[in-house]
């Protein structure tokens, strides 16, 4: 975890991705709400980043967190549903 966000303040989104993708399938919630962030219009407009964000993955992960124990994904998924509603 601590590599993928370095690599998230170095400006790598995909190499932070594979390494949050690793940790969440081995059950991490932190990692797969993390992984929800890399795709997020809001998290990526805070950071500058250049890579185009995808809502529907956003939420797919934020769910995966919540099941995963993530107390922080859930107020994500929340805003990132409201929003999605518009």
């Amino acid at each position: 975890m601590r590599r993928a966000d370095r690599l998230i303040e170095l400006g790598d989104i995909s190499g932070a991705r594979l390494l949050y993708e690793r940790a969440a399938g081995l059950g991490s919630g932190t990692a797969a709400f993390s992984m929800g962030r890399t795709f997020d219009p809001l998290f990526l407009s805070a950071l500058g980043a250049s890579i185009p964000p995808d809502e529907a993955k956003s939420a797919e992960w934020y769910r995966r967190a919540v099941v995963l124990g993530s107390v922080e994904a859930t107020a994500s998924l929340r805003l990132l549903d409201r929003r999605m509603s518009r």
